[in-house]
């Protein structure tokens, strides 16, 4: 029976370790939490020009505003809404290819948006954390 449970240890523990989910980092003293070293993360307080990307104001309340987020993350099929509350959207979206996940965060205060996204594995992401949110940006623009 010993022999059993030792040779099954191993496996439960990289199934354990493969199943833990890792959530956004929220917000610290009222903004979305710094970037680390990696350059797989953009955010609009990070003032690190490797890390920095800017806000956007739209002509609209702060209610108005997240209501236009939901519906354009809902509009996708790579992205999951997993938290809204007053003035903040977390969000996770899935690359198409190999799956990774990255956690993107909106802080709306008044008309301004800030936004928070970073990969949840690797060092690299190779800028498709800000490119999601210029594209994002833009289609905000267009639209309203």
């Amino acid at each position: 029976m010993k022999t059993i449970a030792k040779s099954l240890l191993p496996l439960f523990i990289l199934s354990s370790c493969s199943t833990q989910v890792i959530v956004a980092k929220g917000m610290v003293s009222n903004k979305l939490a710094p970037c680390k070293s990696k350059p797989n993360c953009v955010s609009s307080f990070d003032k690190r020009d490797s890390h920095y990307i800017g806000s956007l104001n739209l002509k609209m309340s702060e209610s108005e505003i997240i209501e236009k987020v939901i519906i354009l993350l809902k509009e996708r099929t790579d992205v999951e809404v997993i938290t809204v509350k007053e003035g903040y959207i977390h969000a996770v979206f899935t690359t198409p290819l190999l799956k990774f996940k990255d956690d993107v965060e909106f802080l709306i205060i008044k008309n301004t948006i800030h936004f928070r996204s970073e990969s949840r594995v690797g060092y690299s992401d190779f800028g498709t954390n800000r490119k999601r949110i210029e594209e994002f940006k833009d289609y905000l623009k267009k639209k309203f």
